[in-house]
């Protein structure tokens, strides 16, 4: 999208004209981000000052909400820190519309829309892996309200969340109703925050959670009892589009990086490192694969526009925007060469950082197993030359 497509976008949803004020602000303070270990609470009520989760959410996240909107604020995210883009999505994808679902929600909406309230999810566990139907932190039924524990892996945006949505089971069953989701607080008896040593991405603040015996009132219950499995998928879908939109702007960064590098660095006999074939021949390539991307990411917005975007279409776009983001910021390591291997320039952390895209919300062999599940015949499928062959292979 042209920069001046986007200010007109930013324009249309109703965004403070702050917005590239703070976001330069924001690229400044980045690495602050990476020194502390996450996005801080500020980031959000400046935010929320600017009417940025204001703009997407005008339907209270009864609805899609206004996804242009969450485009535009994760693409800038990530342009300041790709593990702060994964902070800011979980808390404006995921934790938005825990809250709508619950009583819990109602009463601190407009604090959330302001900036001064943030969240997080909880699923992965350390057996059950990215598969939440493994799930074995429990939620049992007491006096009306619920005791919740277990321990809960990789959950993001823990250095400013206030609450944690957790996806529990409350039946000891194995059917699909045998999960529910919570909203459960970080400083509440019982919870323990552990942050995990990343190689990357440290601005994502991401930590282990203990729940020991941890109480949580029914009005903090997510949707209905046995409805968390669906609310999840919902939430991942989200947090899946979301996470195209950050890699699609990080590929597009290493691209204007390494172009600009070759067309400044010398070669011995005067001519930019662009006339050579190999590197010219690396950059029209990357050039082709981020297109494609960019055609992907704006075709599922649009489907997640009209609330008709399905798990595997999710998956296809965080997988195929994951690759793209890590073999643009590959390629541009390679060709800065020496320099792309150091400190001296932001790359090396865009290299580091960009490998969780693969592994986060759900790793790219989840994603696989999701898009394979939904494979299924289309209109092609009665061509004569899909006939011959299913006609070769049953004789």
């Amino acid at each position: 999208m042209a920069v001046v497509e986007r200010r007109a976008s930013r324009v249309e949803a109703g965004l403070s004209s702050r917005v590239d004020e703070l976001y330069r602000s924001l690229r400044v303070e980045a690495a602050e981000w990476e020194r502390e270990g996450g996005v801080p609470a500020s980031v959000y009520e400046r935010l929320g000052s600017i009417g940025a989760f204001a703009a997407r959410w005008p339907d209270r996240a009864r609805g899609p909400g206004d996804m242009r909107t969450s485009e535009l604020i994760l693409r800038e995210t990530a342009l300041a820190s790709l593990g702060g883009c994964v902070a800011v999505g979980t808390h404006m994808e995921t934790y938005f519309r825990a809250l709508a679902r619950s009583e819990f929600g109602a009463a601190v909406w407009d604090e959330t829309i302001a900036g001064r309230r943030s969240g997080a999810l909880a699923v992965t566990e350390r057996t059950g892996g990215s598969f939440p139907a493994n799930c074995e932190t429990l939620a049992r039924r007491v006096n009306g309200d619920w005791v919740l524990s277990g321990h809960k892996h990789y959950c993001s945006n823990m250095r400013a969340a206030d609450d944690v949505a957790v996806f529990a089971r409350t039946a000891r069953r194995r059917d699909l109703s045998s999960f529910t989701l919570f909203i459960v607080p970080v400083d509440a008896a019982g919870v323990r925050v552990t942050p995990h040593k990343v190689v990357g991405a440290a601005a994502s603040a991401t930590a282990m959670i203990d729940l020991a015996e941890v109480e949580v009132g029914d009005e903090r219950r997510v949707g209905g009892v046995g409805s968390g499995l669906p609310l999840l998928l919902e939430l991942l879908r989200a947090e899946r589009v979301g996470a195209a939109c950050g890699a699609l702007a990080v590929a597009e960064l290493c691209f204007e990086i390494a172009l600009a590098f070759a067309n400044s660095r010398q070669q011995p006999d005067g001519a930019p490192l662009r006339n050579r074939q190999v590197i010219s021949h690396r950059l029209a390539q990357l050039a082709c694969d981020i297109a494609g991307g960019r055609a992907l990411v704006a075709e599922r917005l649009t489907s997640a526009q009209i609330g008709r975007i399905t798990t595997a279409e999710a998956a296809q776009a965080k997988y195929v925007l994951n690759r793209i983001a890590w073999r643009a910021a590959d390629e541009a390591v390679q060709i800065l060469g020496g320099r792309g291997y150091t400190e001296e320039t932001p790359l090396a952390q865009i290299w580091r950082d960009s490998r969780l895209g693969r592994i986060g919300g759900g790793t790219d062999e989840v994603q696989l197993e999701l898009i394979s599940q939904s494979l299924r015949p289309g209109e092609l499928s009665s061509h004569p030359a899909v006939t011959a062959v299913v006609e070769a292979a049953q004789g």
